[in-house]
């Protein structure tokens, strides 16, 4: 802890010096810091305060460098990043300017904000096309190499963007991402009105004849791209308005299968039976079954797009906003088969272990009272973590054990290695949870999100894990566009210039390579915390529960920097169980009772390291541990 003391110390020799200068004299800020820089080093040579100048040197150096980096830039990605308020900052560049005169004087002029843009007023809304190449082009240019070729997930959903007591305004935003890069959605084109567009081919016509002539010679840089969709990703009333095909409340709605439905009390169910016949490409566009397609799609002209395989079934609308969701309605709706006393122990539950949540989770789960609110991302949480531990002595032994059913199948789904390892126990375990389901809730309930989770496996074995093909990206990136409109006023206008003033933003390079960050520094060579991408291990007891590839589970207390090696140092914990052992053992797809008293001092490589825990510490005897997603694969 000497080096922070030390630094801390700098810092504040700095500050005073700093102010002393600038009462002084008039200097501008860059001789101004270089002056304070080199006195407060000079005066802590003479006190002997430095015992690492190396370590010293590189903090000053570094900071410097930040100084005198581009200011315009500098401010750009700080309103940007920081939202900050746009009159504020044309505030502040009028402060500014005094001392900078190169700077401008208003917001819109440091972002280069667009006056006009070419927005399209139709009967229903208005619509704008950004276009393809445009973003292609944006993210390549903050690549280290290009790639060589280009896998396209595109989405297409519709969201509200304000409803009040006078109007009523949605967003249906078309969404790119480039799979086998690590980049973040772009929006392709976007229509805002009071309903969906009237005629939806009219929303991918611009795209689909985009993408045909970039598709024969993409070209950066002079080089030749090949580009491809990789898939379609889009919730039931979506697909059914792409691909021109019927509702899911349709007889024959199911699109993977020529399943047939039928009406029963008031709703459309299906067969539970699994041997109906399934869909091709081939079928699809030659129109064999008249009673699956409503209109024509335009996405046909692209031929190289499976209508079938190339639409995958999304986890988030069918698993957890629908059979997660119908599930917990059930059990704890206004006529669930629940009470309020037990509706409330469970959230007392919930709220008990809620700091046991590892920092990886940016949503916290909230209680059952909230259940109706909970979004997608609470629903995962609740499902694959939180569910068994909070629901165990709670339920009906058949309720709990359905319930346990749908957990496994989500484990073994969403897990990079299981999804392929035991695809077929996947198969079994939903037919077993659909027929318990109608054992004990009626046929009524096997409706369409029942009846597609079947075909869910089928697109596992295709496109690998379910995060692989989930549209979560694609809904974090529907709320920033959301978060662009302050008032009701042009919506589409504020949307597109903000996108834009996000493109004059200094891109960060992308690499594919994970980033490996140290933190929580103690000395030279020993660290507390370890970041991998967006997985955060440490040594508090939230992140601090890890399995190597020997199968060892382990618990973190500190990093060590041996030679050009990173070490992990802990204890292994020798004594572990299964949760539980039917209709497999739980030690199957790594789920851990452990002893807390029982462990062992270890020392492990970093690069044998396999996968983080969810730890729920039930007593001061053991702890339950639920596997996360893997780091690396065995």
């Amino acid at each position: 802890m000497k080096n922070y003391k030390v630094y801390s110390e700098l810092k504040k020799k700095q500050k005073k010096r700093r102010d002393k200068i600038f009462k002084r004299t008039e200097l501008s800020f860059s001789d101004a810091y270089s002056e304070v820089k080199n006195a407060s080093a000079q005066d802590f040579e003479e006190e002997g305060e430095i015992n690492n100048r190396l370590d010293i040197d590189f903090i000053i150096e570094q900071e410097e460098t930040q100084k005198s980096s581009n200011l315009r830039d500098s401010l750009v990605d700080w309103s940007i990043k920081n939202k900050i308020n746009r009159s504020a900052v044309s505030s502040l560049l009028k402060i500014l300017n005094k001392y900078h005169p190169e700077l401008p004087l208003t917001y819109n002029t440091l972002l280069n904000t667009p006056k006009t843009s070419d927005i399209k007023t139709l009967d229903s809304g208005d619509y704008l096309y950004i276009g393809l190449k445009h973003n292609l082009n944006f993210i390549l240019n903050t690549l280290n190499e290009m790639p060589d070729y280009i896998e396209l997930d595109i989405c297409l959903d519709g969201a509200p963007i304000y409803e009040n007591s006078k109007n009523i305004c949605c967003m249906w935003p078309l969404i790119g991402k480039i799979f086998n890069i690590n980049s973040k959605p772009f929006t392709i084109s976007l229509f805002t009105g009071q309903s969906k567009p009237n005629d939806i081919n009219f929303l991918l016509k611009d795209f689909v004849y985009e993408f045909i002539d970039l598709s024969k010679s993409y070209t950066f840089n002079n080089i030749i791209i090949p580009l491809k969709i990789r898939s379609i990703i889009l919730d039931a009333p979506a697909r059914s308005s792409v691909c021109g095909i019927k509702g899911h409340g349709g007889y024959s709605s199911c699109p993977k299968c020529y399943v047939p439905g039928f009406r029963y009390e008031n709703k459309t169910i299906f067969s539970n039976d699994s041997d109906y016949e399934k869909r091709n490409n081939e079928k699809f566009r030659a129109r064999d079954d008249k009673e699956h397609h409503s209109h024509y799609s335009i996405l046909e002209k692209i031929v190289d797009l499976d209508m079938v395989e190339d639409f995958p079934i999304d986890y988030l609308h069918c698993c957890l906003l629908g059979i997660m969701r119908r599930i917990l309605d059930i059990f704890f709706g206004f006529k669930g088969f629940y009470d309020a006393k037990t509706k409330h122990r469970i959230s007392l539950k919930i709220a008990m272990y809620e700091n046991q949540q590892p920092s990886d989770f940016q949503r916290r789960l909230r209680g059952l009272e909230k259940m109706n609110l909970w979004k997608g991302s609470e629903l995962r949480t609740f499902a694959l973590f939180v569910g068994p531990v909070v629901l165990k002595s709670e339920l009906q032994k058949e309720h709990f054990d359905l319930f346990m059913y749908f957990h496994l199948i989500l484990v073994i789904l969403v897990d990079k290695t299981f999804c392929f390892k035991f695809n077929d126990l996947a198969r079994t375990l939903i037919q077993n949870f659909t027929e318990n389901f109608i054992t004990i809730f009626g046929q009524k309930y096997m409706t369409y999100n029942f009846h597609i989770l079947k075909h869910l496996p089928d697109d596992v074995l295709k496109y690998g894990a379910l995060d692989n093909f989930s549209s979560f990206p694609f809904e974090n990136h529907i709320g920033i566009l959301k978060r662009s409109v302050k008032s009701p006023a042009k919506p589409l206008q504020q949307i597109y210039k903000r996108l834009m003033e996000r493109m004059n933003e200094v891109p960060e390079k992308i690499c594919n390579k994970r980033k490996q960050k140290l933190d929580k520094q103690i000395d030279n060579t020993t660290f507390l915390r370890l970041n991998i991408d967006d997985i955060t291990l440490g040594y508090n007891e939230k992140d601090s529960f890890v399995q190597d590839i020997d199968g060892r589970i382990v618990k973190i207390e500190k990093f060590v920097i041996e030679g050009e090696t990173v070490y992990l140092h802990g204890v292994e914990y020798v004594e572990k169980a299964n949760i539980y052992e039917l209709p497999f053992e739980s030690s199957d797809v790594h789920e851990f009772k452990i002893k807390n008293q029982n462990f062992v001092p270890c020392k492990i490589n970093l690069n044998v390291l396999y996968r983080k825990f969810y730890r729920f510490s039930i007593n001061e005897d053991f702890s339950l541990l639920f596997p996360m997603t893997p780091i690396s694969k065995l």
